[in-house]
């Protein structure tokens, strides 16, 4: 499949990340010249092809850390509460361009091959078709309503947490055993003495902290 001069910069800089180390978003987009969000989207997008544990935000926390956690525990990297000593553990890209051209002044004797990066929307819509799940269904994944996942499918921006929330049910829904989407679904609902997995999904959703406040009367006196 070919691939977008800057995706392959990308992915080439996670393989250069030895096991038993980590590096910053914000590392690998000093490395190509990007974003910091954009090396976040291609690993959502392309994470089944390259080390993404090995890729977590600046404080050395993941938004996928119970998935990762037993990866970084395989290659020795010790972490607590979901975080990474990123002290201990950063791995320090050589000042060697040779084989690694910065992306903003790489040459190419061929003309690029563009692959789009998914949008938001078409990856929700993509989760949908891969889980077999109706939109309301998919509304209690994310812990918003069916007019929120249907303003998303045509182009509204996810705010970051459920940008995070979808990598990681993108990633969830790909692991389940079967190849079909039925399959897909079955599995997320199979349930023998414990709840589904769907339930727990549904159930471990973070919502935004609500503010609760004392009641306050007009003859109060504010100070």
């Amino acid at each position: 499949m070919l691939i977008d001069d800057l995706t392959d910069a990308i992915l080439s800089c996670c393989d250069r990340i030895p096991p038993g180390m980590v590096v910053a978003y914000g590392d690998i987009a000093a490395q190509v010249g990007c974003n910091p969000r954009h090396v976040g989207r291609i690993m959502r997008t392309h994470g089944h092809v390259t080390c993404w544990w090995r890729v977590v935000r600046a404080d050395g926390t993941s938004a996928v850390a119970d998935r990762a956690r037993p990866l970084w525990e395989a290659e020795g990297i010790i972490s607590a509460a979901g975080r990474v000593d990123m002290a201990s553990y950063r791995f320090d890209f050589d000042d060697d361009s040779r084989d690694f051209p910065h992306f903003s002044s790489a040459k190419s004797s061929k003309p690029a091959v563009v692959e789009k990066t998914p949008s938001d929307g078409e990856q929700v819509a993509s989760l949908r078709e891969m889980s077999g799940l109706s939109i309301e269904q998919l509304g209690k994944l994310f812990g918003v309503s069916r007019r929120s996942v249907r303003n998303w499918m045509n182009g509204h921006r996810m705010a970051n947490r459920h940008q995070e929330r979808l990598s990681m049910l993108i990633s969830e829904i790909r692991s389940l055993p079967g190849e079909t989407p039925d399959e897909k679904r079955d599995a997320l609902f199979y349930s023998v003495d414990k709840p589904s997995r769907y339930r727990e999904l549904v159930s471990n959703v973070e919502r935004p902290v609500q503010l609760q406040y004392p009641p306050f009367s007009p003859g109060e006196p504010l100070s």
